[in-house]
């Protein structure tokens, strides 16, 4: 059974967390694969699509934005045909592939990219976090959500106050740390409230996305949590 999910990254990820997330409560024993760009090169295709999931269960297969890197534009009637579920997310498909996907698929779902309001800025939040206040950081951390902005574009925001915290906790000349001045004298300025707890909450932030992903976690819920325990 194929399941296919085109368009905007954040609303495709919201959408393949949830339907994992589903699948998995269905499917409780089945064997879960995820195949991204990392882990692309060590797959074959074939080999995925027509073994047994381990002791012979059915797996949930998710194709991350791989359709080319595995050439997989011939083995998508079988998708349809195998015992598993595969999950095929692509931001972009030629019109050939979109119409043998529209063949084949249990479901195809395309999302178009929201439009941003204008008068929104995702720098408060960063402010709001270097400052470690949680109440003021979950407050637009929701308005940016009500605006249209998806979790993994603020989270690459935080990141970036991250890096910049990071930069200006051991770099002591602004130009040798490469950033702004303005925004290396905000950051060195935070620098104290951040003493034995930076390298645990960077390295949290920085694989945030990919543990909630693999625990089928949705990651606007888990940027949530992350901003609350500061």
């Amino acid at each position: 059974m194929l399941y296919v999910l085109l368009g905007d990254r954040d609303a495709t990820n919201r959408k393949l967390e949830e339907l994992t997330k589903a699948l998995k409560t269905k499917r409780p024993d089945a064997e879960y694969v995820r195949v991204t760009n990392e882990t692309a090169g060590a797959i074959s295709l074939r080999e995925l699509l027509f073994r047994a999931g381990l002791f012979e269960l059915k797996q949930i297969v998710v194709l991350d934005g791989v359709l080319k890197e595995l050439d997989a534009f011939d083995f998508i009637p079988d998708m349809e045909t195998v015992e598993h579920v595969v999950i095929l997310r692509e931001e972009k498909v030629d019109a050939k592939t979109k119409k043998l996907l529209e063949k084949h698929a249990h479901k195809l779902q395309v999302f178009e990219k929201k439009e941003s309001k204008k008068d929104f800025s995702p720098f408060p939040l960063a402010d709001a976090v270097l400052q470690r206040n949680k109440k003021r950081a979950w407050q637009l951390l929701q308005e940016g959500y009500r605006n249209g902005i998806g979790p993994e574009e603020l989270h690459g925001i935080l990141l970036w106050q991250f890096k910049a915290l990071a930069l200006a906790t051991h770099i002591d000349s602004v130009k040798d740390s490469g950033l702004s001045p303005f925004v290396y004298k905000k950051a060195k300025g935070a620098v104290g409230t951040w003493v034995d707890t930076l390298p645990q909450k960077h390295k949290e932030l920085a694989g945030l996305l990919y543990n909630a992903r693999m625990r089928g976690e949705d990651s606007s819920h888990a940027l949530e949590r992350f901003v609350l325990s500061l």
